[in-house]
């Protein structure tokens, strides 16, 4: 991560010098350095991430790098754990771009799309092994973007920064951190299986990640005990606990 800059700058020289191969061969290489340090610090916030792979990557233009079919596991602790135990999801990404958005260097912008997330079970109470409980909440159809400000004179504490909070968004669905995020959640209330838009919007100066208002006012609607006004604004509120406020 703390070569980010670099890498961009190295790629773009190469580019205009017509290294287009030892480019990518250096984008490959540093794509894997960068991923190893990844699993070792994304430990913060109640987040983890490991098992990454990425199956390619390439040059789209000066300053401008794709990776295409990267999967691997993330963790997040969330509401519905015992114990504060951590959901475990497979997630995939159909193509991560990381591109210099200002002339000056000053930000960098990620966009990710093509974003599916996959549960893989739940901890069982008094043991450590998963139990598979038919992927009780994913997401599909899933784009991300990101814009993260530069420091040149400090690209790696920049670019921490920027991890924690978006790892913030992650977590607590709200950050101090420029976002757009959006796809289709589904999740199982009872013996149903339900689906709501996960939206997000900007609070002041934090991007918010919200779940549609009419989509849980239309799944309230399936069952006796219907949520209130107040429950209703709560669940939108907090997407990542809606299934537990549901049970």
């Amino acid at each position: 991560m703390k070569k980010l800059i670099f890498i961009l700058i190295i790629i773009g020289g190469s580019l205009v010098g017509g290294g287009y191969l030892a480019a990518i061969l250096l984008v490959d290489r540093l794509t894997e350095e960068a991923l190893q340090r990844l699993e070792r610090i994304s430990s913060v916030k109640g987040v983890s991430l490991k098992e990454i792979r990425v199956e390619e990557s390439s040059i789209a233009s000066l300053g401008s790098v794709h990776w295409e079919n990267i999967d691997g596991l993330l963790g997040l602790s969330l509401g519905t754990m015992e114990a504060g135990r951590p959901r475990e999801f497979r997630f995939k990404i159909g193509k991560l771009s990381c591109s210099i958005v200002d002339p000056l260097l000053r930000r960098v912008a990620f966009e990710a799309k093509g974003i599916q997330l996959e549960s893989l079970g739940k901890v069982v109470s008094g043991s450590n092994s998963l139990v598979n409980d038919d992927f009780r909440e994913s997401l599909t159809d899933g784009e991300l973007s990101v814009e993260i400000d530069m420091d040149l004179f400090h690209p790696k504490e920049s670019l921490r920064r920027g991890l924690v909070s978006f790892f913030d968004l992650l977590k607590n669905g709200r950050a101090d951190i420029l976002a757009d995020v959006h796809g289709t959640a589904s999740f199982m209330v009872g013996d149903l299986r339900q689906t709501a838009h996960i939206l997000s919007t900007a609070l002041g100066q934090q991007t918010v990640i919200f779940i549609d208002r009419s989509d849980i006012e239309s799944i309230s609607k399936s069952y006796s005990q219907r949520l209130t006004e107040g429950e209703i604004d709560l669940v939108a509120t907090h997407p990542l606990q809606a299934p537990t406020f549901y049970g």
